[in-house]
């Protein structure tokens, strides 16, 4: 076989094929980055039980993979074997993906009923996403068998990724949630959300089964290894003990635990710890994306320039020293959340621009290391192919799958254990322990100065009064306290003043969110009067020793999984020599 490379598909059909990534980018990365922020700070499931929900359906999810990779590769069918599973997966991948949101009011009324909900429709949701990016990954296999258009192609898609991650989930902060703080309290702006993001993700789908079309080939007469129970672990026992398959399992496997881990806690960040507003989350988060992209954009040089392996490693190094520079700047105080800096009168926000700044390069690194070991394992499948005459692209792909998906689910686990050792609280956990909203809005954009509610009703015996309810007050609310900056415009309290009116029309809690219940129904909140179910939905302010082992916790341990990463990487045999010998052999 001659030495000289061939495009086995054109740039144009790189890129229509990676349209489809759209729909995997919306859905699966608005659920990495949204769903464990709507189950717990908007629906006041606790840190745990959400993580484990995650986890359970993300596992489900994985040990599913390599069935429909053999059910895929084995198909004999006139429209081929993967069009069909992309097209029907996908409807219902983006149904389940909509219920994730619309969750009915029926499942609300309890945390035991809201975690089997959870855990019931993500298994369903699951269950479709494997019917539908299996067979897709395969495609992507069979289209482009090239040593570096595998990795070009890999990377198309993964810009395609982080576009639709940027102008979904990125501006999401923007559109759906601009106030920090008190939108993501709100169950209905993540229902808006799902909504566009599915009809998005449905045309994608439609548009990626119909242009690749030509693809899809009549399998009626290829060869395969059978669809007996028996060939099926005979296939995977095969791919299992296929040592050059292992080193890339345990790649993925490694590297997306420490991924999986920055992109689950990055959001409490954003959200507790800079304290960022709708439009500087989404210029942050964008930023992330632009990263990863220009990082995929970059990848297929670097495999050139380095192969394969020295790609990883290049991208594994860069994503190391940008959590370490990020850690070393907030965690000694060098940079703190909101500082700015004022240049010609304008006051730069400093802390957010180096965040950003280095949030992006750490996700360069990532946007370069991904699309590489994917394309690995595309030539690692047709080495396989070479030897045995027979095509396995959706087992390899969908065993691939399984071990990103085994991390995945182990990350998610690891994110709801995080949150709960950093001692984060959801308004659901404050309410049952009895103080409630205890740190109300220190530190928000609602609370200005000194306003902060620091200990809102720590409920004991003898007292349930607002303690530091409003600047200078003691244990109850005198005419005299002043409630600006608490309560947008307000001037004092005065005796016929209501609470709950002046909370209803403030910016920190909804309509339906007002203090009635706590107050009885009075305008005057006496001394003794027990604030119970306050503002439901409300924002907690987290203590600083929480939202420091959070930011520690994402941006040193998550980067530090890496390294283990690479090692096993430079433990990978396969290089473009060793694939054109091969190849030379079988011809």
């Amino acid at each position: 076989m001659s030495k000289k490379e061939y495009r086995s598909c054109s740039t144009l059909d790189m890129w229509n094929y990676a349209s489809g990534e759209v729909a995997n980018s919306l859905i699966s990365n608005t659920i990495f980055g949204f769903a464990m922020l709507f189950y717990t700070d908007a629906l006041g499931l606790s840190p745990m039980l959400a993580g484990i929900a995650m986890s359970v359906a993300i596992f489900w999810d994985a040990i599913t993979d390599p069935l429909m990779g053999h059910i895929s590769d084995n198909t004999k069918s006139r429209f081929g074997r993967r069009h069909q599973y992309m097209l029907f997966g996908g409807i219902g991948m983006v149904l389940a993906f909509f219920f994730i949101w619309a969750v009915p009011p029926v499942f609300r009324s309890s945390n035991t009923s809201l975690f089997w909900y959870l855990v019931v429709i993500n298994i369903i949701m699951r269950t479709a996403y494997t019917v539908f990016v299996v067979p897709m990954t395969a495609l992507g296999f069979e289209m482009c068998q090239d040593y570096t258009g595998r990795t070009k192609i890999q990377g198309i898609k993964v810009i395609f990724n982080m576009i639709a991650n940027f102008c979904g989930p990125g501006l999401a902060w923007m559109i759906f949630f601009p106030k920090q703080g008190v939108d993501v309290k709100n169950p209905a702006n993540f229902m808006r959300m799902g909504t566009v993001f599915a009809v998005v993700s449905l045309i994608s789908i439609f548009y990626l089964v119909f242009i690749t079309r030509k693809y899809a080939k009549d399998s009626r007469e290829m060869k395969i290894t059978g669809s007996s129970a028996g060939a099926f672990f005979k296939d995977m026992r095969e791919i299992v003990t296929d040592i050059r398959a292992v080193y890339v399992f345990l790649f993925a496997i490694v590297v997306i635990l420490g991924v999986g881990l920055v992109s689950g806690l990055q959001m409490y960040v954003y959200e507790h710890f800079m304290l960022l507003s709708g439009s500087l989350k989404t210029i942050t988060h964008g930023g992330t994306m632009i990263g990863c992209g220009l990082g995929s954009a970059f990848c297929a040089r670097f495999a050139r320039r380095f192969d394969k392996k020295g790609a990883v490693y290049v991208g594994g190094s860069i994503t190391l020293i940008s959590g370490v520079i990020l850690t070393a700047l907030f965690v000694s105080g060098i940079v703190v959340p909101g500082q700015t800096v004022s240049i010609a009168g304008f006051d730069f926000p400093v802390a957010m621009a180096v965040f950003a700044l280095f949030g992006a390069t750490y996700w360069f690194g990532n946007g370069v290391m991904f699309p590489v070991a994917t394309s690995m394992m595309a030539d690692i499948s047709e080495i396989n192919q070479l030897k045995t005459g027979v095509n396995k692209d959706g087992s390899y792909s969908a065993m691939y799958s399984l071990s990103m998906k085994i991390s995945q689910s182990l990350s998610a686990l690891i994110v709801g254990a995080v949150l709960t050792w950093t001692g984060f609280m959801t308004v659901g956990e404050l309410m049952e322990s009895g103080n409630y909203a205890v740190g109300f809005v220190e530190g928000s954009e609602m609370a200005q100065g000194t306003n902060a509610v620091v200990g809102i009703v720590a409920r004991e015996a003898d007292h349930t009064a607002v303690w530091g309810f409003v600047n200078g007050s003691t244990n109850t609310i005198e005419s005299s306290d002043t409630v600006k900056g608490f309560v947008q415009d307000a001037g004092v309290i005065q005796d016929d003043d209501a609470l709950a009116g002046y909370l209803t029309l403030s910016d920190m809690a909804p309509a339906n969110d007002a203090l009635a219940t706590g107050l009885g129904g009075n305008d005057n909140l006496p001394a003794d009067a027990v604030v119970s179910s306050y503002i439901k939905g409300a924002n907690i302010t987290q203590t600083h020793s929480t939202v420091m082992k959070l930011f520690v916790a994402t941006y040193i341990i998550g980067p530090a999984i890496s390294i283990m990463a690479l090692i096993l990487i430079w433990l990978y045999p396969v290089n473009k020599k060793v694939l054109e010998k091969l190849r030379a052999e079988a011809a």
